[in-house]
């Protein structure tokens, strides 16, 4: 059986800068934050309006992500990724 490849597409649609961030230690709050066991953290930087980021999610399991910048403004979004 072969595994199973997710790829979601952010697109910065705002006049602000934003990212896309998994990594637990720089997240002001660790509740901003999920990542499996065994999925690589990973970080979009700077997307400036219009740009977009992508990422493959192989690690089956729930992503909760957050923008750097606006973190404490609450800006976080979660994926759940299926088996």
């Amino acid at each position: 059986m072969g595994e199973k490849i997710a790829q979601v597409k952010w697109e910065n649609r705002s006049m602000l800068v934003h990212t896309v961030t998994v990594v637990p230690e720089i997240a002001a709050d660790q509740r901003d934050i999920a990542l499996p066991k065994g999925a690589k953290p990973f970080n979009s930087g700077n997307m400036e309006p219009g740009q977009a980021f992508q990422h493959k999610f192989v690690v089956p399991g729930t992503y909760r992500y957050f923008c750097i910048p606006h973190e404490g403004a609450g800006m976080v979004g979660e994926i759940i990724v299926d088996q």
